[in-house]
């Protein structure tokens, strides 16, 4: 009968045990699975997101754009590699000043232009560029027209700011103003480039009628390693931003992590938060467990 005791005894101590065991190993993989550096719970999140084709989906890719372009370094930086117009090559960050929302002038819709910079020629000289964020899949045909607004009523304002003695003189110019379409759509953009082409039987008449074009950067266009080929916030985001399908943008931000590691903690910041912004559409605005995620 002792005997029996002691084999029950030991019997509920092994079960003990391995009771023990097994809760151990389970905290121990929830312990791992909490520690997984970010991408990782990020990859798994993206399991959750609708493909961008998807009825119905709006995918989040553009809140990083303005942030980025809105400082001097970056711009100068998108500019020179994405456009590379010859007059662009010789600028430096000091001859790019942000202008206030104040000078954003609007189309015949009322929108405004996404970001006026003021820029410091040789000799004195000065001109304006303004880019349009087109961040929608669809191509707008009337994007020469509503460029056509935004140039003169900023033209406008220009004149009517400057002092009357002054523009009635005949060495007074007006700025030169350069519009520059950034698109991210993933179809090819196929509006007309230039004013002219927007004009009924445009091409007969030459130079006796109102033309402009403007520099067009399409996304879908560019190759991903020519992005890869250096290493800025919007580069990062603008190689995401190339990947709507949920498990292809998982694993582009895995790659853009990696990169932005090597960036200083500011800009490592503004990446963070990009994402943030796209896991926050992803998990219902639930700020608790996209934190959790990037923690």
């Amino acid at each position: 009968m002792e005997k029996m005791k002691r084999v029950e005894t030991t019997k509920k101590k092994v079960l003990r045990k391995a009771e023990e065991i097994q809760a151990d190993g389970t905290k121990e993989a929830e312990n791992k699975e909490s520690e997984a550096p970010p991408e990782e719970g990020i990859t798994r999140t993206m399991g959750m997101l609708p493909d961008a084709d998807s009825p119905g989906v709006t995918t989040p890719h553009d809140k990083g754009y303005k942030k980025s372009l809105s400082r001097p370094s970056e711009f100068l930086h998108f500019i020179k590699k994405y456009i590379r117009a010859d007059w662009m090559m010789e600028l430096k960050e000091s001859d790019l000043i942000l202008c206030d929302k104040e000078m954003l002038e609007r189309d015949y819709e009322g929108k405004e232009a996404d970001l006026l910079y003021r820029v410091s020629l040789p000799g004195g000289r000065e001109a304006f560029i303004f880019i349009l964020q087109e961040l929608q899949s669809y191509v707008d045909y009337t994007m020469i027209f509503r460029i056509l607004v935004y140039v003169v009523n900023t033209l406008m304002k220009y004149f009517l700011d400057s002092a009357q003695n002054e523009r009635e003189q005949s060495g007074f110019r007006l700025p030169a103003m350069v519009p520059i379409v950034f698109y991210n759509g993933m179809e090819r953009w196929t509006a007309v480039r230039s004013l002219r082409e927007y004009q009924d039987s445009g091409d007969i008449f030459g130079n006796y009628i109102l033309n402009l074009e403007y520099y067009l950067v399409d996304l879908a266009q560019i190759d991903e390693e020519y992005i890869l080929s250096t290493n800025t916030v919007l580069d990062n985001i603008m190689y995401c931003d190339k990947f709507r399908k949920k498990l292809e943008l998982a694993g582009a931000i895995r790659t853009a992590y990696g990169r932005v590691g090597e960036l200083g903690l500011q800009e490592r910041e503004e990446f963070r938060n990009w994402v943030k912004y796209i896991l926050l559409s992803v998990c219902g605005n639930k700020e608790a467990v996209v934190e959790e995620i990037l923690s």
